[in-house]
């Protein structure tokens, strides 16, 4: 079936063509163009809003603004286990509180006190020192970010840091 040529023009001005090119095309002048589009789609104020090409009216009813400058929301609430609430197996120090202040009750160097922190952790669940070391020897994003940790707990004041070529970390004596 072949299209009528007013189905054609309502065609090619549906498809964003330029009106005098389309006017050129059949001949006619651009306001004839407009009046085969009128009717035969119809007048343009009969469209509701929100419909067929006309935006919705904005905001939509459902907006909400931001909230003032200087506003942060609050934190959420973290799940605390029970306490005595038993390790998953296989994970050390979940449980016991005060599992990273035992390990470094001592002055630890900075791979050992990386390593206890991934145990209390959970990431080197039932393995040795020696089967994660190169994750503190080598320019690795975990181990960076464990020791990153490390420095942190620091600037809180939770660990003192022992500087120079042992590089050693231990848990700060309670005041």
């Amino acid at each position: 079936m072949e299209q009528s040529r007013d189905d054609r023009i309502v065609a090619e001005f549906g498809d964003g063509h330029d009106v005098d090119g389309i006017a050129a095309r059949y001949g006619i002048t651009a306001a004839e163009v407009y009046a085969v589009v009128e009717r035969e789609v119809g007048p343009v104020g009969e469209v509701p809003p929100g419909r067929y090409g006309q935006p919705a009216p904005y905001p939509p009813p459902y907006y909400a603004p931001p909230p003032p400058p200087g506003y942060y929301a609050p934190p959420p609430a973290y799940h605390q286990p029970p306490p005595g609430y038993p390790a998953p197996p296989g994970v050390h120090g979940f449980a016991g509180p005060g599992t990273l202040a035992a390990g470094l009750a001592q002055w630890t160097d900075a791979e050992g006190a990386q390593f206890l922190l991934g145990q209390v952790l959970g990431l080197f669940a039932g393995r040795t020192f020696a089967e994660v070391r190169h994750v503190f020897w080598t320019d690795n994003p975990l181990g960076n970010e464990l020791r990153g940790m490390l420095l942190a707990l620091v600037r809180a004041g939770v660990l003192e840091w022992r500087e120079g070529p042992a590089n050693q970390f231990r848990w700060r004596a309670q005041q």
